[in-house]
């Protein structure tokens, strides 16, 4: 077997999309920030992280968030995002169904199946298990077979 480098994958979300490029003219650009949005219960307004708050220990106090390196954080008396969500205050959102072509759908791939990754209806997702720049592979046989390996752990 023959083994040649032929590039790396970067990643900055802790998963990658295998898909054909013409199918990308499909992928629809949803702004899903990497994990499902918060609903608060009582009112139903919804809340992203990574654009409404950047923590999940983040106190939410009059309808905005107090970061942990804000001064005021450590005398502010106020339920977490954590806390929210285990006492039923705040409830997280589903992601679209697995198979939907977005980022969002990536998303819910990787986070089913024991993190394994799946289908998102023109390409497959995965977990990588992190960040990073991993190395890509073609592996060719005495036979005229090849594949693809990408290095992730």
């Amino acid at each position: 077997m023959k083994r040649a480098l032929i590039g790396h994958a970067p990643v900055d979300s802790g998963q990658l999309l295998v898909t054909d490029p013409a199918y990308l003219v499909n992928w629809r650009n949803d702004d899903a920030p990497g994990h499902a949005p918060c609903v608060d219960a009582a009112t139903g307004k919804h809340y992203r992280f990574g654009v409404d708050f950047y923590s999940y220990e983040d106190k939410f106090v009059g309808g905005q968030f107090l970061s942990l390196g804000d001064p005021a954080y450590p005398g502010t008396v106020a339920n977490t995002v954590n806390q929210m969500l285990q006492a039923g205050q705040w409830n997280k959102t589903q992601w679209p169904e697995t198979g939907e072509y977005s980022y969002s759908g990536c998303c819910r791939a990787t986070t089913q199946h024991d993190h394994i990754g799946g289908s998102v209806s023109q390409g497959v997702a995965f977990t990588t298990g992190g960040d990073g720049h991993f190395p890509v592979y073609l592996e060719t046989n005495d036979r005229g077979g090849r594949r693809i390996v990408i290095e992730i752990g």
